[in-house]
């Protein structure tokens, strides 16, 4: 296989390129998906080819095949080399980097492929059997699984030689209460680089039935206030300001090509001193971590916000080079298809030095949200909104009264210069699917508690 890659490698510089790298990629998946006890979708995939990118005179060529026959790899190179040629200097570059020669496979103790469907099926309808078991007011739940297995290998003109296989598991579960007209839900999600036995050490008491218990209770909760408030952030929160505020528009292709609030901003303070923000593609079982990535880059850590100063941006090897800067192992693709491009992996708040009850000792009125429902950005106007599971009042120093239907917003550099204070507790809350550019990859976020002055909070009647 080796060989094959670099014949095409060789046969795209022969053609003029400046640059290529070829790709080929197994993907293997299953999905299960279960809806009041009855499994409603069952589906297990296999998709694999290649993919050709070639950089002639400033102007990308790409093309893909579905498969390793001869033919259509030269095809492909050929498809990709005359997609070049007649775009006629884009002005695009890239930087070059290091070549690396590696083999690498994460670990996993249980390998999914090894367990039956059957055994997947039962196991997660012992999981959603919990919720729906709860309570008579529980009207509807609904649990996804999917595993995954990626294999990417990567072959480049700067001389690297990557073969990655990647192991994934996520279990999500969603849970619907009902009493008369009003309905409520509550979300929870287990995602990590990992095998089978993520799903096995699930605890339902934490997981499904937790789920279950929030929906009911937010059946009993009261109408949320609007105005603006000290807001209390869980780390779930956190998370998800992170990902879709902040680092959306720290993604390096955006700051190159003139899309993101944060360009030039590089070296200036951006946020309060409390803020330190993080990129990392490393952590250890982490469901965005991976060990190289689409484009044969290792993956790192990266530093975005530093005691509130912007450090840098996440950067594939064409945003490195129109910015002046080093790759950072952020350039991913979803599938031999597509092409690679800028994407966060597990971007996160740093913790802080404060406890959970010092956060909120001094708060007079405020509102503690937690649970991250969905939320979203537009990135060049500055603009978030974040929808959360579930609220709570904090009153003269004191946890308080239970909100449901509530959202946060505001503008993203306004609300990073009011954080105030993070707390010593952390977690990745996030491990989910993120989109961008028609393409879905895995990713996590999270942080600590935050405590953020002045911020827009809104609700609505159930």
């Amino acid at each position: 296989m080796e060989e094959a890659l670099n014949s095409l490698v060789e046969g795209a510089m022969m053609h003029g390129a400046d640059f290529c790298d070829v790709r080929l990629i197994t993907h293997r998946s299953t999905n299960i998906r279960v809806e009041n006890g009855i499994a409603k979708e069952l589906v297990e995939a296999l998709d694999s080819g290649i993919s050709i990118r070639v950089l002639i005179n400033g102007s990308w060529g790409f093309a893909a095949a579905n498969s390793m026959e001869k033919r259509d790899m030269h095809r492909a190179l050929m498809d990709a080399v005359s997609a070049a040629k007649a775009n006629r200097g884009g002005g695009a570059c890239v930087a070059e980097t290091e070549a690396y020669q590696k083999t690498v496979k994460s670990p996993y103790k249980i390998n999914p492929r090894d367990i039956s469907i059957d055994e997947k099926v039962e196991r997660i309808l012992e999981l959603e059997g919990e919720a729906r078991s709860y309570s008579g007011k529980i009207k509807t739940t609904m649990l996804s699984y999917s595993d995954s297995e990626f294999r990417e290998v990567i072959c480049n003109s700067f001389g690297s030689f990557i073969d990655q296989t990647l192991t994934r598991i996520r279990v999500g579960m969603r849970v619907v209460a009902k009493e008369g007209a009003n309905r409520q839900s509550a979300y929870r999600s287990v995602g990590k680089l990992a095998g089978f036995e993520v799903i096995e050490k699930i605890d339902p008491e934490r997981f499904s039935i937790d789920a279950a218990r929030t929906a009911v209770n937010l059946l009993k909760a009261k109408k949320a206030p609007a105005g603006r408030f000290t807001v209390l952030m869980d780390p779930g929160i956190s998370g998800l300001f992170a990902h879709e505020a902040v680092g959306h528009n720290a993604e390096g292709d955006l700051v190159a090509f003139h899309e993101s609030i944060i360009e030039g901003m590089k070296g200036r303070r951006i946020a309060s001193e409390a803020v330190t923000m993080i990129d990392d593609a490393t952590i250890e079982g982490a469901h965005g971590s991976y060990y190289f990535d689409s484009e044969g880059t290792p993956s790192r850590r990266k530093t975005i916000i530093e005691n509130g100063i912007l450090k840098g941006f996440m950067h594939g090897l064409e945003s490195a080079a129109l910015l002046g800067e080093e790759p950072t192992g952020n350039c991913r693709a979803a599938g031999h298809q597509s092409i690679p491009i800028v994407r966060m992996s597990n971007t996160f708040f740093a913790p802080g030095d404060y406890t959970f009850e010092e956060l909120i000792e001094d708060v007079d009125v405020g509102v503690f949200v937690r649970g991250a429902n969905w939320g979203y950005v537009y990135v060049e106007r500055g603009q978030f909104t974040c929808n959360v599971e579930e609220a709570y009042m904090i009153r003269n120093g004191e946890i308080a009264e239970q909100l449901s239907n509530v959202s946060i917003g505001g503008l993203t550099l306004e609300t990073l210069k009011n954080i105030e204070a993070c707390s010593k507790d952390f977690e990745l809350k996030l491990p989910g699917i993120c989109g961008k550019s028609g393409q879905a990859m895995w990713v996590d976020a999270g942080g600590p508690y935050m405590r953020v002055r002045d911020v827009v909070v809104g609700g609505y009647r159930s």
